[in-house]
């Protein structure tokens, strides 16, 4: 397994952002691995696996997953797929930024029920007010 090193894509701050611009064409297999950062995914449309702890979440279009620092997870997303993928830390210095205050707003959904991850089912509540934060 490896341990990867997130580089920002945000100046000044530690906030990665991987926006879709269009679905992928190809079968993608991404290894087991881990990062410090949080890690925050939506399906546009298509759909995605993901394994965490021995158990495969399956994300189509609308569904949100949210994924805490230093959990192990490998994915596989099919042709057709588009998502959004934000990555980002939790570091209390950066301040002005509002990256904290958002860190500190998602971490009450990934450690809702105790798990390393939460999944938001597209057209619930929950997905469309976490979608008002992201969009």
């Amino acid at each position: 397994m490896r341990n990867e090193i997130v580089c920002p894509s945000v100046p000044n701050t530690s906030v990665r952002i991987n926006l879709g611009s269009k679905p992928n064409e190809n079968y993608c297999f991404c290894p087991l691995h881990l990062h410090n950062e949080f890690e925050l995914i939506h399906i546009k449309c298509g759909m995605m696996f993901f394994y965490i702890n021995g158990k495969k979440h399956v994300l189509k279009g609308g569904d949100i997953i949210i994924v805490n620092s230093r959990v192990a997870h490998k994915t596989e997303t099919f042709p057709g797929t588009m998502n959004i993928m934000i990555q980002f830390g939790t570091d209390p210095n950066i301040g002005e930024t509002g990256q904290y205050h958002m860190s500190k707003y998602l971490s009450r959904f990934v450690n809702y029920g105790g798990t390393d991850s939460f999944v938001m089912r597209g057209g619930e509540k929950i997905t469309d007010d976490m979608l008002t934060h992201i969009k």
